[in-house]
């Protein structure tokens, strides 16, 4: 063998060790990735097996055979670098000519959701802008529009496949629940039943198990329980007929409930009305958390509200009638009931934050405020002396048995309420704030709760927050237009110091939220005929735009 000839099969050799050795280091990487993957994407660009820039961690996102699930963590991580990753990864995928439910199932190809609702959301943001740029001449107005039907079609996926949700979403309602979501417009509700109906054919898939997997097992669970059934029914003959039934349906209860709970209800009131005995009581207040428990986890409404008014009745907050024992322990009922089955009052939130209301009340007449019947011209002095009387007692009984902790934790912990639950808290707060307003005296109580609640919700995900400022927004309006100057520009400062809290965070391109976050501000100045107002707003805007310039977008 000549020199030339060794020399060329050296120069091979050395390329296929190089190659065996790159592909060793690839595979122990990928390896590395599928377990942690921030180490895993380290190891790569320290080897320089893949450069360090977002662009190039992305391709080899999309182009190796990695773990969904760890491509989906490690993309929806908070990290800078990572969003970038995720950027770069949504941006080199195609979206054009999808519709919006294909478009998402092309995206979880790609990789699994992650579980985290913060996650999700930074992922579902950049799907919206990129589905929006790739499909600008479809029925969505932006990449809001985008944003939140991408997130009601998952939510309605989870609805409708889920085992646990017994009661699905119906067409009509879902179309309700994003009525006017298309920058104030409404969707076409031929575009959202089409979607409904090909989310119910075929489930919106979220892992990488395949479904037919499944069959096997869920096969057998069936054979078992048809067995088990057919076993009961058979001891059943042979011991006889009888006249009652042991069941584990939870249908069974609801039937029975919606049969008795009238009398129910009679009973617990008349003996709540009538009876003074401790231990009877308790065992009615008892009745009354249990029954609007089940009332409200069956989504009986009708149920629900009567048992909460009835209950929020004999709290005597509304009335101006010396206070029992009983009608304490009613109050802590209700306030228990708050902080334990909140997710479940839903409408019933407006008995119980204003009974909240006029505990606030009481607390400021026990701390010397006048009350607003010592100044009533409509009640004889004696009237309103004997009234305002029971009011001073009644405060008192209130200061020295309801923990005050006790209600701020129902604002504090509202965060903790579910998607739908928080949207029906601020609806029933918005309802009994303008009922303080007003009043006369007005007063700012729930408005200032109004303010703590958006703060305590602010780092919800966008598709929750944006339902929340809808009804948040319209509310500070309104208000904002009062004919009482110092409301109006204590709702027009709160806007304000919640646009600076706000505008704290980015904004992607195509979206419009920031605009719609300031838009209250130019309705009050359109509407309102008060100088001193329009200077107010025109002050907070000057203060915005020095404060947060950087970030201001739509």
């Amino acid at each position: 063998m000549d020199n030339g000839s060794s020399t060329q099969t050296s120069t091979f050799v050395e390329q296929f060790q190089k190659r065996k050795h790159f592909k060793q280091k690839l595979e122990y990487g990928k390896h590395l990735f599928n377990h942690k993957p921030k180490q895993g994407i380290r190891y790569l660009t320290t080897e320089k097996l893949i450069d360090e820039t977002a662009e190039e961690v992305a391709k080899f996102l999309r182009t190796e055979s990695l773990d969904k699930t760890k491509i989906g963590e490690y993309i929806g991580e908070p990290d800078q670098f990572n969003k970038n990753v995720l950027f770069a990864f949504i941006d080199g995928i195609n979206f054009r000519n999808m519709d919006i439910d294909i478009a998402l199932r092309h995206l979880i190809h790609h990789f699994r959701l992650p579980r985290e609702p913060e996650r999700i959301d930074r992922i579902m943001e950049k799907f919206a802008e990129r589905y929006f740029n790739d499909n600008p001449d479809l029925v969505f107005a932006n990449a809001d529009a985008v944003y939140v039907l991408s997130y009601a079609t998952i939510m309605l996926a989870t609805d409708l496949h889920s085992p646990a949700i017994t009661r699905k979403i119906t067409k009509a309602e879902w179309s309700k629940n994003i009525r006017g979501m298309n920058d104030s417009k409404d969707f076409p509700e031929k575009f959202l039943y089409d979607i409904y109906d090909r989310i119910e054919a075929h489930e919106l898939r979220m892992d990488e198990s395949n479904p037919k997997t499944n069959r096997p097992v869920k096969r057998t669970i069936e054979t078992k329980l048809l067995l088990k059934k057919s076993q009961e029914m058979i001891k059943d003959k042979i011991k006889g007929e009888t006249r009652f039934f042991k069941s584990t349906e939870q249908e069974h209860v609801k039937s029975m409930f919606v049969l008795c709970w009238c009398p129910m209800l009679a009973a617990f009131g008349d003996i709540m009305e009538n009876s003074e005995d401790e231990k009877t009581i308790s065992w009615c207040l008892d009745g009354f958390q249990n029954a609007i428990k089940i009332a409200a986890r069956f989504n009986l409404e009708t149920q629900r509200d009567a048992f909460v008014s009835s209950l929020s009745q004999f709290t005597l907050l509304s009335n101006v009638r010396e206070m029992k024992q009983k009608n304490i322990e009613s109050i802590k009922t209700l306030i228990q009931l708050a902080s334990s089955d909140g997710n479940y009052l839903c409408e019933s939130w407006t008995q119980v934050l204003t009974c909240v209301s006029q505990l606030e009340r009481l607390q400021l007449i026990g701390s010397g405020v006048k009350s607003a019947i010592e100044s009533s011209p409509m009640i004889s002095r004696e009237g309103r002396e004997r009234l305002a009387r029971y009011e001073g007692m009644n405060a008192s009984a209130i200061a020295h048995q309801i923990d005050q902790g006790l209600i701020d934790r129902i604002f504090i912990d509202s965060h903790e309420l579910n998607s739908d639950s928080i949207v029906y808290f601020v609806q029933c707060l918005c309802h009994v704030s303008f009922q303080e307003i007003t009043s006369n005296p007005p007063r700012t109580f729930s408005l200032q709760k109004l303010v703590e609640i958006a703060y305590f919700n602010m780092n919800r995900i966008r598709f929750v927050w944006s339902r929340i400022w809808g009804v948040l927004a319209i509310h500070f309006t309104t208000v904002g237009c009062d004919h009482n100057q110092n409301i109006a520009m204590y709702a027009i400062d709160s806007l304000r110091q919640l646009a600076m809290k706000f505008l704290e965070k980015d904004e992607l391109a195509n979206y419009n939220f920031q605009k719609d976050f300031l838009k209250p501000f130019e309705t009050i100045i359109t509407n309102s005929r008060s100088t001193h107002i329009r200077e107010l707003i025109i002050r907070c805007l000057s203060q915005m735009i020095l404060a947060r310039a950087q970030n201001i977008k739509s």
